[in-house]
């Protein structure tokens, strides 16, 4: 690429759910015009462009989705209630009814 780099960057902090990202080029004088494609689709996609919660893989998000698949999606499911049943176990409750 004589000495010009792209790179996908994250727009939002660390650790800022969900997350968005955008692009950035080494030097903008001659980036090919494969580059500039990429760069407006990912400009088009606006905040549809996530981070998925359970894996921080960007996804392009339909409607109100927030992880990249179904599988990330039951695994943060999964963890919550592990969570939620080993403080059980230790005597200090999670919910009142």
């Amino acid at each position: 690429m004589d000495g010009h780099s792209l790179a996908l960057v994250r727009a939002t902090g660390a650790g800022v759910k969900p997350a968005t990202f955008g692009v950035t080029y080494g030097e903008e004088s001659t980036p090919t015009a494969l580059f500039h494609s990429v760069k407006d689709l990912i400009v088009e996609a606006g905040h549809s462009l996530i981070a998925c919660p359970g894996c921080d893989t960007p996804f392009l998000a339909v409607g109100k989705q927030l992880f990249c698949t179904t599988t990330c999606a039951q695994r943060s499911r999964n963890e919550k209630r592990l969570k939620t049943r080993s403080t059980r176990k230790h005597g200090k409750p999670t919910r009142t009814r």
